[in-house]
């Protein structure tokens, strides 16, 4: 039992409790909310422009990118897989604070989105796009965005 204890305090030390982790973020700088919000509107003309008709900030919109993500994955170019992410996380993260209220942050370095009231927490579109583009459906953008909505009506309802 000893042990475990000693296990237990190296292990989680260390980790920032939910609320210690958002000390360090800063809100995103006017220029780069303008690239991002350009992007986003990139992403919808873009997929607007190849048929989609009624792409926008929507849950559904956000399960064809899943579904596109998913089945093209692998065809991606290094180039692509480099700048969708920027293309696509600009999108997700917009379509959360459209659907659910919140903000774009940067914190470590990272563009995130702040989301909830009293008790926010920070999601990170940018790189869930990363990760589904790699991992495949392990990683859906879609189940992403579902639990960040569940999770941001959960803690505020505490």
């Amino acid at each position: 039992m000893k042990y475990l204890n000693i296990l237990f305090f190296i292990l989680f030390a260390g980790t920032p409790m939910a609320e210690e982790r958002f000390i360090n973020y800063q809100d995103a700088h006017p220029q780069a909310i303008k690239e991002i919000n350009q992007a986003s509107l990139q992403t919808i003309n873009d997929f607007k422009e190849h048929g989609i008709k009624e792409f926008g900030y929507d849950e559904a919109s956000i399960k064809v990118l899943n579904d596109i993500i998913t089945s093209e994955r692998t065809h991606y170019s290094e180039n692509a897989k480099k700048t969708l992410p920027n293309l696509w996380g600009a999108y997700l993260g917009n379509a959360i604070i459209k659907n659910i209220g919140g903000k774009w942050v940067k914190y470590n370095n990272q563009y995130a989105v702040l989301v909830g009231v009293g008790k926010p927490h920070i999601s990170f579109p940018i790189q869930k796009i990363h990760e589904h583009i790699s991992n495949g459906e392990i990683d859906s953008i879609y189940s992403f965005y579902l639990s960040t909505i569940k999770i941001n009506e959960e803690i505020s309802t505490e």
